[in-house]
C-alpha cells in the first residue's frame, strides 16, 4: 500500500499545498501532546504547513459538520463519503473555511485554508480518516476516491477513437402519438415479417441485411433520402 510522501502528497493528489508529513502520526496508544502536556491517543496525521495554504478534499462527498473546538481541533470540517468513510480537517485558519454545511464536495476541491487554531503549538493540518466512526491511519489509504470507487463498483471509462465503448440501447419515449412512435411501431411489426411490404431496396443501406424487413417509407425517414450510399 502506498504512503503519502515527504512533500505531503498522496500518490495522485495534494492534501495541503506546500505541506510536509509531520512526526506526529497516527497512534491509538497514548503519546505526549505538546499543547496539553499530557499523553493521549493521536487519531490523525499532522502536516506542518504555513498558514493560509489550500487544503484539498481527499474524495468526493458531503460536508457533514463544521465546528470549532477551542482546546482541540480549532476550526474544523468533516466530509462524509460513501461506505461509512469520513475525513476531518482540523486547526483551520479562522475565516478560512471555503464550504458550508451540507455542501456537495468534489474530489480534490479546496475546502479551507491551513491555520493553527485550537490546541496547536504551530501551524499545521491535522487530518483524520474515520470508518464507521472509528479512526483509521490516514497514511494507509493510498487514494480514498479510488478506494470508494472500487467499493461502489464504479469503473473509470475513457472514450476515444482507439478504444470505443459500446453504449446501451437508448429508447426515446414521448407523450401521446408521435411520428417517432409510429415509426417505432412499424419497426416492431415489420421485424417479424420478412420482405416487408413496400420495400423496393432503393433505400436499403449497403451491408445491412436487416433493412429488407423495413418499408421504403421507414428507411427513407431513418437514413434520409440522399443518405443511402
Amino acid at each position: 500500500m502506498k504512503y503519502i510522501d515527504a512533500n505531503g502528497l498522496w500518490p495522485t493528489k495534494k492534501v495541503v499545498d506546500n505541506g510536509i508529513v509531520g512526526n506526529r502520526g497516527f497512534s491509538l496508544a497514548p503519546v505526549m501532546n505538546p499543547y496539553h502536556k499530557v499523553s493521549r491517543p493521536h487519531k490523525g496525521q499532522d502536516f506542518p504547513v504555513p498558514e493560509g495554504n489550500n487544503i484539498h478534499a481527499l474524495a468526493g462527498g458531503k460536508v457533514s459538520n463544521i465546528g470549532y473546538d477551542k482546546g482541540g481541533w480549532g476550526y474544523y470540517v468533516d466530509i462524509k463519503h460513501s461506505d461509512g468513510y469520513t475525513t476531518r480537517y482540523a486547526h483551520l485558519q479562522k475565516g478560512g473555511i471555503k464550504v458550508k454545511n451540507g455542501a456537495k464536495i468534489t474530489d480534490g476541491e479546496v475546502i479551507a485554508l491551513s491555520g493553527m487554531t485550537g490546541g496547536a503549538t504551530g501551524p499545521h493540518l491535522h487530518l483524520e480518516v474515520l470508518l464507521n466512526g472509528k479512526p483509521i491511519n490516514p497514511m494507509l489509504v493510498s487514494d480514498l476516491q479510488l478506494l470508494l470507487n472500487e467499493l461502489n463498483d464504479i469503473e473509470e471509462k475513457v472514450v476515444n477513437e482507439n478504444d470505443p465503448i459500446e453504449l446501451d440501447e437508448v429508447r426515446v419515449i414521448t407523450k401521446g402519438t408521435s411520428m417517432l412512435q409510429l415509426k417505432h411501431t412499424e419497426v416492431e411489426l415489420q421485424s417479424n415479417h420478412a420482405n416487408a411490404y413496400g420495400n423496393t431496396g432503393q433505400y436499403n443501406r449497403p451491408g445491412r441485411s436487416s433493412d429488407q424487413y423495413y418499408s421504403d417509407e421507414f428507411l427513407k425517414w431513418y437514413y434520409g433520402e440522399n443518405n443511402n450510399k
